[in-house]
Order: structure tokens, then sequence, then C-alpha cells
């Protein structure tokens, strides 16, 4: 287990690029290790792959501040089987939709503000 403070209504929240390379390192050394050990557990890694990729996608976005890894991201996106992203809810697809950072930013603000409604009228009704 590791916990990298990225949940964005955490209070320890922040989010670096360095953190972000370490998960990808761990990611690419579950690649070695599967490499030989079939394909099921490669096409699990490359889910997880896309589902990363969202998820840093998302943290760029709602940082602000990190357009040019948003960038290399973008990159790593392009390297990999569209197919995989079927796996992913209909909102991560959206965010593989949008290539521009800008609109991106602008849907997880509006994301997270509805997230945030969505947990106050359910604490109303509690």
């Amino acid at each position: 287990y590791h916990y990298d403070c990225t949940n964005e209504v955490s209070y320890t929240y922040s989010f670096s690029e360095e953190k972000c390379e370490q998960v990808w390192k761990v990611l690419n050394s579950l690649y070695s290790f599967f490499y030989d050990k079939g394909n099921v557990f490669l096409k699990a890694l490359d889910i997880a792959y896309i589902s990363l990729i969202v998820e840093h996608m998302k943290l760029c976005a709602y940082d602000g501040s990190n357009e040019s890894y948003y960038r290399i991201l973008l990159d790593r996106l392009n390297q990999i089987e569209w197919s995989y992203s079927l796996k992913l809810p209909i909102y991560d697809k959206v965010v593989l939709w949008i290539s521009n950072y800008n609109l991106l930013k602008i849907y997880i603000n509006i994301a997270l503000t509805c997230k945030r409604i969505i947990r106050i009228i359910l604490n109303i009704f509690r």
C-alpha cells in the first residue's frame, strides 16, 4: 500500500511530477516481472496503465500548473492500445477524449463541483 496524497479533498493533497513518476517506475517494474507470465497479467497491467494516465491527467488539470506533464501523459496515451479504455467508467473516458488542457481543467472543476453538491445533498438526507 502506498498513499501518494493525491485525493483532491484530502487535507494532505499535493501533486508533483516526481510523485507520479514513482508510480510509473513501479508499473514498469510490474511489466518487467509479468512480461513472460501470460497475457492475462499484461492485459490487467495495460488497463492499470490507461487508468493511471487518466488519474494523472485529472490531477494535472486539478492542480492547474502542470501542462508540460499533461503533454507527457498525452504522449504515453498515444502508445497504448485504445481498446483498454473500454474498461473505464464514462467520466474517465471523457478525460481521454479531451485533448485540450484548458478544457480539461474546466471539465474537472465542473465535475468536482457536482461531486461536492451531491455529497451535501446526500448528507442532508442521512
